[in-house]
């Protein structure tokens, strides 16, 4: 059975039109194992050459994608700044190792030249922080990042309460918690909803003593 990062992942592509191939169904405990792609993606309605493939992959623009190598790395208790990308050097070979032990592969069969997306946990808030970690690793060989962060919300938003997803144990329980309001606090922060009187929740102020 594949991991719930594997499904999130699948599901999220899915739901965005893309035929998935997970590469990798087997696990070992040697190292090399975690530098190999997990999924092949491609849609079948891009056939053209002319079709758009953007050298920044952002949440913005992957609908634009014709095919893509992707490589999950959750780490969900990890922030990736640019120092932890830059001064662990272990991490940085094996992002390395990824992209080139993988490419030709993908190359032969998914006919366009692919690009390479690394999904992680999550990044930098800041912006100028969130852009030097983003350089770093495209510097490593990816033509950009996706972080569960982005796709999680997305998925949730997808999700609708009066389908049954039967065939998908991750979409029912995501739509079962999202019929029984138990996401709701979660969505509300995620997506940015506006609170009561068209403005977002913010902390009461405090009262000033009195003298």
């Amino acid at each position: 059975m594949a991991s719930v990062n594997d499904q999130i992942v699948r599901e999220f592509f899915e739901m965005h039109g893309f035929l998935v191939r997970q590469v990798r169904k087997h696990v070992s405990p040697m190292a090399e194992d975690a530098e190999e792609s997990d999924f092949w993606i491609w849609k079948p309605a891009d056939t053209s050459p002319s079709a758009p493939r953007p050298g920044d992959v952002s949440m913005r623009n992957i609908h634009a994608l014709e095919s893509a190598i992707l490589f999950v790395k959750p780490w969900h208790t990890e922030t990736f700044t640019a120092g932890i990308i830059e001064h662990d050097l272990e991490l940085a070979k094996r992002l390395s190792r990824s992209v080139e032990g993988s490419e030709p592969d993908a190359q032969a069969f998914l006919e366009h030249q692919p690009s390479k997306i690394l999904i992680l946990s999550r990044l930098p808030k800041g912006k100028s922080a969130r852009e030097e970690s983003i350089t770093l690793i495209r510097e490593k060989g990816f033509d950009g990042v996706l972080t569960f962060e982005e796709i999680l919300p997305s998925l949730l938003d997808q999700v609708k309460v009066n389908r049954n997803y039967q065939r998908s144990d991750l979409l029912q329980t995501l739509r079962i918690l999202k019929n029984y309001k138990l996401l709701r606090p979660l969505q509300l922060e995620l997506f940015g909803e506006p609170g009561p009187r068209g403005k977002r929740g913010k902390a009461p102020a405090k009262r000033k003593p009195r003298r």
